[in-house]
C-alpha cells in the first residue's frame, strides 16, 4: 500500500531527481521514493551494525591496546606514531544519504 508524503527538496536535489525520471519516462516520485527507500535501508543497516559492534565491545570482543600494539609491532609499526598521524581515520559524509542529494 502506498501513502502520500509531501517533501520539499532543495532546488539542486529536485533537479537531480528530475533527471532519472525524465530519462526513463517515469514519474518524478519514482526516483524520490527509491532514494528514500535506499536511505532508510542504509540507516537501518548502520543501526543494526552499530548495535552488533556495541554488543561485541561490551562482551570484550575487541582487541585491547596491548594487543594492538603487539600486532602492529610485529609488522614494524609504532602504534604511537599511527595514533599521532591519524592514519586510518575513515572519511564520513556530511549526511547519511548524501549520495542521493
Amino acid at each position: 500500500m502506498f501513502t502520500t508524503k509531501t517533501i520539499c527538496p532543495e532546488p539542486q536535489a529536485k533537479r537531480r531527481l528530475d533527471h532519472p525520471a525524465e530519462a526513463s519516462c517515469r514519474s518524478t516520485s519514482d526516483p524520490a521514493a527509491e532514494a528514500i527507500r535506499d536511505c532508510v535501508d542504509l540507516s537501518e543497516w548502520q543501526t543494526r551494525e552499530i548495535r552488533i559492534a556495541v554488543a561485541e565491545a561490551e562482551s570484550g570482543g575487541f582487541a585491547n591496546d596491548d594487543l594492538v600494539r603487539d600486532v602492529l609491532g610485529n609488522w614494524g609499526v609504532d602504534a604511537g606514531e599511527v595514533a599521532r598521524d591519524g592514519a586510518g581515520e575513515p572519511e564520513r559524509p556530511d549526511r547519511v544519504c548524501a549520495r542521493w542529494l
